[in-house]
């Protein structure tokens, strides 16, 4: 698949969608948990298709054509791109897409022991907001003006500055939870 190719950007978009409800949603259930997030079954299986199409996402990167940068050439030979995506973006994509949060909830609780530890270990959901990397490739390879790439870029610097505040706030409750008692909710 050409990484040139429309169905290819509306993929992308999509994952960037995807990681954006990951970005507001996944803090928020870690630092507060409110209660219609609380046992609510509709989540957890949300969560698990977005790891699906993540995992979706993975193959197709495979499979996504790169142009190189010494020859300006688009490269369509299935074994350099595979080597180009293990050696580039595959590793931050396979962390933020093994649900890892899921497979430690899954264990026994004496294995995790009190409810604080497994909230400890449901931290690690929050790897998936790794994907939200790829908004910069998207934008480095759109088909617009140099000035329409030049607003994007300053919409996604304020789009980090929102998300580094959030989860700060989120931090901040997540890490008073966890030393005290006392629920937020």
């Amino acid at each position: 698949m050409s990484y040139m190719n429309g169905y290819k950007t509306k993929w992308d978009i999509f994952i960037i969608v995807l990681a954006l409800y990951n970005c507001i949603v996944l803090p928020l259930e870690l630092a507060i948990l409110p209660p219609f997030m609380e046992d609510n079954y509709t989540f957890e299986v949300v969560n698990r298709v977005i790891d699906v199409i993540y995992f979706i996402d993975i193959i197709l990167s495979f499979r996504t054509t790169y142009v190189n940068p010494m020859t300006g050439d688009e490269v369509y030979d299935a074994k350099k791109i595979s080597l180009r995506y293990i050696y580039g973006t595959f590793w931050p994509d396979i962390i933020s897409t093994v649900p890892f949060d899921a497979m430690l909830m899954g264990l026994d609780k004496n294995f995790l022991g009190t409810k604080i530890n497994a909230k400890r270990f449901a931290l690690l959901s929050c790897l998936k907001l790794i994907k939200i990397l790829r908004l910069a490739r998207i934008i480095e390879f759109l088909k617009s003006s140099d000035e329409f790439k030049l607003q994007l870029k300053l919409t996604k610097l304020f789009f980090m500055l929102l998300l580094y505040i959030h989860l700060t706030g989120c931090a901040w409750i997540f890490v008073t939870v966890i030393t005290s008692d006392v629920s937020v909710a």
